[in-house]
């Protein structure tokens, strides 16, 4: 199985969303087989309203149909998203340990957005940033199912 970020992962890490969630859809090329390939398609973030973009996400509506329906034509099938949880520093110490495992977690708000949309897999980006002005640096990727399951075991290659 692959995975073909489409410069996910070089957006992400930005400065200018050092304060804001990414989120992205996967699409599959053929569901579940080893020759799958997963397409990140990166998608504006609107933010939960009494959560804000800077601690959740919801896809932007017109972007998710304009993405769906590019994706729908090349017969891609949607079978979750992955989304960035940033931590930003506030001081010299750097990236706290703890925290790197608090992010690592998927919150109750994730899997309840999991959950209505019927996620198969979901990714977790974690981010860390220096300070909110300079560029990030992707600290882990943590995979797990609807209901907050660990795919530990699980393995993709980069393209």
């Amino acid at each position: 199985m692959k995975i073909e970020w489409n410069g996910f992962l070089q957006e992400v890490v930005k400065p200018e969303r050092s304060k804001r969630e990414s989120c992205a859809w996967i699409f599959s090329s053929h569901p579940f087989c080893d020759d799958d390939v997963w397409y990140i398609t990166d998608v504006h973030n609107v933010g939960l309203k009494d959560k804000g973009v800077q601690y959740s996400f919801a896809p932007d509506k017109k972007d998710f149909h304009r993405v769906k329906r590019e994706a729908t034509s090349v017969k891609l099938t949607r079978i979750g998203n992955v989304h960035t949880h940033n931590i930003i520093s506030h001081d010299a110490k750097g990236l706290d340990g703890k925290e790197l495992m608090f992010q690592s977690v998927p919150s109750d708000t994730d899997l309840k957005y999991a959950r209505r949309f019927n996620d198969a897999i979901r990714g977790i980006i974690i981010v860390y940033f220096p300070s909110e002005v300079e560029f990030g640096a992707i600290c882990n990727i943590v995979w797990h199912d609807q209901y907050g399951t660990s795919l530990d075991h699980f393995e993709a290659k980069v393209v």
